[in-house]
C-alpha cells in the first residue's frame, strides 16, 4: 500500500494486489466491502487497486515502495468503493 493525494482528506491508500494464476481478479467494490466488514475504517480502506504479477521488493524482503508508485502509473487500475 501507497499513499495517494485526496482532495478532502489530503491522502488516501492506494493498493497493490497479487492475483494468482488460477484466481479470478476481484471487483474492488467486493474486496472494500469484505475489509468494511472486517471492521476495518473506512480511512484505511484503499481507493485505488491495481492488480499486478508480483510486489517489487529488495534482497532482504523489504518492499519497494518507490516501484509501486511508479507502477501506479503503469498497471491497470479499478476505483475503490470505501468513500
Amino acid at each position: 500500500m501507497i499513499p495517494v493525494p485526496d482532495e478532502r482528506f489530503g491522502e488516501a491508500v492506494c493498493a497493490f494486489v497479487v492475483i494468482g494464476e488460477a484466481a479470478a481478479i476481484p471487483n474492488a467494490q467486493e474486496i472494500a466491502e469484505f475489509m468494511l466488514g472486517l471492521g476495518i475504517a473506512r480511512a484505511k480502506v484503499p481507493v485505488e487497486w491495481h492488480f499486478i504479477d508480483r510486489i517489487p521488493t529488495t534482497a532482504t524482503g523489504k518492499v519497494k515502495k518507490f516501484e509501486l508508485a511508479g507502477l501506479r502509473d503503469q498497471a491497470p487500475m479499478q476505483p475503490g468503493a470505501a468513500r
